[in-house]
């Protein structure tokens, strides 16, 4: 059985509703944030895992760092290539699983953005891809990953709500399992009078497990923000945002 995350219609219905103007638009203001929390300097390697239609890789790129997007969602990278082709931007694409892809000793930071982290039934599947960017990164390499935190997921829980997108809706479920290790996720789409459905399953990490299946890997200085701006990390907090050194 395929994993949830390899139904590319699942991507493709939820691509106006993920990745909406408003969204495209923090792309600059995510990168400074980025840019300061890992203190990296123009010229260096980046990885942009699971990178999507591009917006964080884009935006470094035209910034002069040399970036390499990962992402498994063809037209997601299609859109990347086409954008990047658009801005006369040299920027490595690649098709790959994050559980998949591994360039040792390649690059100087990493990006896992947007909740692109704790796709996987078994965590030793989500310990696999923290390996495997460890890996990647060289000696004093650092990591950043930006998701919804635990601690504010179950203060903000809400079962069910939804979003009307350019007269298309999306309609969204979710219940919590196992004691708030996954939440479990119905997705319906309606657009045009045609209904798409779609479930699957988010682990749902808080700060302490995250910081410590991070220390598992081999990781060092674990820090752990409230957003891509900085500041402390607690149930108020929008984002949970952890950067950690090889």
């Amino acid at each position: 059985m395929s994993n949830w995350f390899e139904n590319d219609c699942l991507w493709d219905a939820m691509y106006p509703f993920i990745f909406g103007k408003n969204i495209i638009e923090t792309a600059s203001d995510d990168v400074d944030g980025i840019i300061n929390l890992l203190k990296i300097e123009p010229g260096a390697h980046i990885l942009d895992m699971c990178c999507g239609p591009g917006r964080h890789t884009i935006e470094l790129s035209q910034r002069g760092y040399k970036l390499t997007g990962v992402d498994r969602t063809v037209t997601y990278l299609n859109r990347a290539r086409a954008n990047a082709k658009k801005k006369k931007l040299s920027i490595e694409f690649i098709e790959a699983g994050m559980d998949q892809f591994s360039r040792p000793d390649s690059f100087d930071a990493v990006l896992s953005m947007y909740t692109s982290f704790g796709y996987f039934t078994n965590q030793d599947d989500d310990r696999r891809v923290l390996e495997n960017i460890y890996n990647s990164l060289n000696n004093s390499g650092r990591l950043i990953i930006d998701l919804i935190g635990k601690e504010r997921l179950t203060r903000i829980y809400q079962k069910r709500d939804w979003v009307e997108v350019d007269g298309s809706f999306l309609l969204e479920e979710r219940v919590p399992s196992e004691d708030w290790r996954f939440l479990n996720n119905r997705w319906v789409v309606i657009t045009d009078g045609q209904v798409e459905q779609f479930n699957f399953q988010l682990r749902i990490y808080s700060a302490v497990e995250l910081k410590s299946l991070l220390s598992e890997v081999g990781f060092k200085s674990i820090e752990v923000f409230g957003s891509l701006s900085g500041g402390s990390y607690d149930h108020q907090s929008n984002r949970m945002v952890v950067v950690a050194q090889k």
